[in-house]
């Protein structure tokens, strides 16, 4: 048979409306779409219309989608809605159905009790034994008739052929608990009044004391802390008796199941604190080391996981497991640190951001502190600082590549050349026991803007060079450091050495009167790598791993961004530097997000200032995630051959310098090198500038995407560098066929995209949920 011609069908012209998105990242308009009123009908073949039914355009169907999202939050309102009002009728019934329960209770209970009483009073006028069997009558007649009306009901209830199987004993049992049950609870019911003034006392009385503690802390008076203690832990008992007396009835609600399980945690955590305050006054009055309070806190936290541990993986307090797991990691780390088991050997490292390096700034000073027992036993600053080492080591080793502009032997004072810390900490201890140094136990890298902070809670300090405060802490330094230097060249940093125990003593001093400004100072500089840590014990560093204080890239399998400074020639010039990073996401309808990073910085030096007035030659690393691909890279500067300096010969290339330059490639138009690092992808090249000027050098690259369908899960992690106070700004631009469903954590999220602007001080991190239509 001849086939029979199709139907010609013409294309609908259609005007996509772009979306506009500002009411909710929640409720997407993605697109609308209006048919061109010059367009053509479409021709039909009416008499096959049944058969050959036009599909949908894709157009039509995007439609229908914005319809069926526009209703879904209303349908999930709608149906959360009846849950809540189902719910609270059967709440409100079962409130009905106890209270109803309770007033029958009382009134039979009552009715039971009056006649009791009505019998006692026949019982005064009888005999003693006619009274008693007189009473037994009665007892037995009202258990006869009570037990005929519900012998009665249950028989009505169940049935002939169960009545014939219905022991008498069984029916006795069942009309004595019917019996029991109505005074029991008459008891209870009249002691409720009495059991709530019980819980109010203790209540308020456990609150005043808790201030107490917080004000015996504050000012230092640990006998007035453990009186307070005592206090609350007597009510944290009486508490508990309370629930006690409420017998079977506490398993019926949850409310005071829970209730009843926190305040028995809360004594747990009563008394530990009680002995962890009895361990300090014994070590104020000198009957036990420093280190024996560590391991007392430890034990008690670890009793106190222990009872939490069960509810914590029932999902209930989770949040105050979680408080817990954190401080065993931090008590942890603490006890690593200060050897409360045995001698410890800590390297201080000072690093100047003003000479700014991967992990802070550099190297130049470090001391060596011996603890043991939670007591600080000695205290060694080279007067040298870090140069003490140079010529030291036993070895030569050349220089990663962009540090031979100033020096093309490997020393201890450039170790931390990796941004990840546990690395460079690892190289500077190798380099510093090489040189004949002790076993060091754990590094603790600080830059000077820690200083900085102290100063403002201890006030001015003085030295032997003069005074130092907030606003002069860095500048008396270097001065410092440059005049010893012109008058000794072996020792310019002895005024580290005399500046050290002068702080210490002040911190000693006031932390007493300001403990609560120190820890926040404390916390605020581990977030912001201003302190980092390193430690020889696995466990130690693990703890410290899961604290976020270890001062490694942040591993994640989504968008990944870090650009790493290191002064490689620029003398103390980074203080004038302001940097200002751009960072550009555009995701279309590929498979891949093309990124841009640009990196301006303006010299804000005076020409002629010895710090800060010569040139700045930077090597900027920038981590990406791994496998993105170079498009384009400029605006960097090359420095010329002759100034980098060649190795000797007889320098060997370092293991871990090797295994990172040994796998670069370098991109021709740029001469940006490309390896991989850390599960990253680097991007490296000089930058230089002058006192005064400003330059921009960018970095164009594609990253491949992790669909899941439609769906783009997408996530952006930007650390920051230690030491560096940059401004960011980032951007996730959406072409029209890709809208945000949903986000959050930091930054602004709206339908078409992303953005955050703000200092660079602390890892930022945001997490969302892109639709492609």
């Amino acid at each position: 048979m001849p086939r029979k011609k199709q139907p010609v069908k013409l294309p609908v012209p259609l005007e996509i409306k772009n979306h506009g998105g500002d009411s909710s990242p929640h409720v997407l308009d993605l697109r609308s779409v209006v048919p061109n009123q010059n367009a053509l009908p479409v021709q039909r073949d009416t008499r096959r219309s049944a058969k050959l039914a036009v599909k949908p355009s894709f157009e039509e169907r995007v439609a229908v989608l914005d319809r069926k999202l526009k209703r879904m939050p209303d349908v999930f309102k709608s149906r959360t809605n009846n849950m809540v009002n189902l719910w609270d009728e059967e709440r409100k019934s079962l409130e009905r159905a106890t209270l109803s329960f309770f007033r029958r209770a009382a009134a039979w209970g009552t009715q039971i009790q009056n006649r009791l009483e009505d019998h006692g009073a026949e019982k005064a006028a009888s005999d003693r034994s006619r009274e008693e069997t007189g009473f037994r009558k009665k007892w037995r007649v009202l258990l006869s008739d009570k037990s005929s009306q519900l012998r009665a009901v249950l028989y009505g209830a169940l049935g002939r052929r169960v009545q014939a199987k219905l022991s008498p004993f069984l029916l006795f049992l069942v009309l004595l608990a019917v019996l029991t049950i109505p005074l029991q609870a008459l008891l209870i019911y009249r002691t409720i009044d009495e059991t709530k003034r019980n819980v109010a006392r203790h209540w308020i009385s456990g609150v005043a004391h808790a201030q107490g503690i917080s004000n015996a802390f504050a000012q230092g008076d640990l006998e007035l802390a453990r009186q307070e203690l005592a206090g609350a832990t007597g009510d944290i008992k009486a508490l508990n008796k309370v629930i006690a007396s409420l017998g079977p009835l506490r398993l019926i609600s949850y409310r005071l199941r829970s209730a009843g399980d926190m305040l028995a945690f809360a004594q747990t955590g009563a008394l530990g604190a009680q002995e962890a305050v009895n361990q300090i006054i014994n070590i104020q009055n000198g009957a036990y080391p420093a280190g024996n309070l560590l391991r007392v806190i430890k034990s008690e936290v670890e009793v106190l996981i222990s009872k939490i541990r069960p509810f914590a993986e029932q999902g209930r307090f989770s949040f105050l497991a979680d408080k817990l797991f954190t401080l065993r990691d931090a008590l942890a780390v603490a006890d690593d640190l200060l050897g409360s088991d045995g001698l410890r050997h800590v390297l201080l490292v000072f690093q100047n951001p003003r000479e700014l390096r991967a992990t802070g700034g550099f190297a130049g000073s470090f001391a060596l502190l011996t603890l043991k027992s939670g007591q600080l036993e000695k205290m060694e600053a080279p007067s040298g600082g870090s140069y003490a080492v140079q010529g030291q080591v036993p070895f030569y080793r050349a220089s990663p590549e962009p540090l031979r502009l100033i020096n093309p032997r490997f020393e201890f004072q450039d170790a931390n050349w990796w941004p990840d810390f546990s690395v460079s900490a690892a190289k500077m201890v190798e380099l510093y026991e090489a040189s004949g140094g002790p076993t060091v136990d754990a590094v603790v890298g600080i830059t000077a803007n820690v200083g900085t902070e102290i100063l403002k809670l201890t006030g001015p300090l003085i030295t032997t060079d003069g005074q130092v405060s907030v606003d002069n802490f860095i500048d008396v330094l270097q001065e410092t450091i440059a005049r010893n230097r012109a008058l000794d060249r072996k020792s310019p940093k002895k005024v580290i050495s005399s500046l050290l125990p002068t702080m210490f003593n002040a911190i000693s001093a006031n932390f007493s009167k300001q403990p609560k400004e120190f820890a926040a100072l404390m916390l605020k500089s581990l977030a912001a790598k201003d302190i980092q840590l390193w430690s020889r014990s696995e466990e130690a560093q693990a703890a410290i791993r899961r604290l976020g204080w270890s001062g490694e890239l942040k591993k994640t399998s989504g968008d990944y961004l870090a650009v790493i400074t290191s002064n490689v020639g620029g003398g103390k010039t980074d203080g004038v530097i302001k940097e200002e990073i751009n960072h550009e996401v555009r995701i279309g309808r590929g498979d891949k997000a093309y990124e841009t990073v640009r990196i301006r910085r303006t010299h804000l030096g005076q020409k002629g200032n010895r710090f800060t007035g010569g040139r700045n030659w930077s090597y900027m690393r920038v981590y990406v995630p791994k496998g993105a691909r170079l498009v384009q890279a400029s605006g960097f500067t090359l420095p010329s051959p002759a100034a980098l300096e060649t190795p000797e010969t007889d320098l060997e290339q370092d293991p871990e310098v090797r295994i990172a330059e040994g796998s670069q490639i370098i991109d021709s138009a740029s001469g940006t090198r490309i390896w991989g690092e850390d599960d990253k992808t680097v991007f490296g090249n000089f930058i230089m500038v002058d006192p005064g000027d400003i330059r921009e050098a960018s970095l164009v690259y594609e990253v491949p995407l992790a669909l899941r369908g439609r769906a783009i899960p997408y996530s952006l992690t930007v650390d920051n560098q230690a030491g560096k106070d940059a401004l960011l700004t980032s951007t996730l631009i959406l072409g029209d066929e890709v809208r945000v469903l949903t986000g959050n954590q930091e930054g602004l999220w709206r339908a078409d995209g992303w953005n955050f602007n703000g200092r660079l001080n602390r890892t930022i991190a945001a997490l969302g949920v892109l639709y492609k239509m």
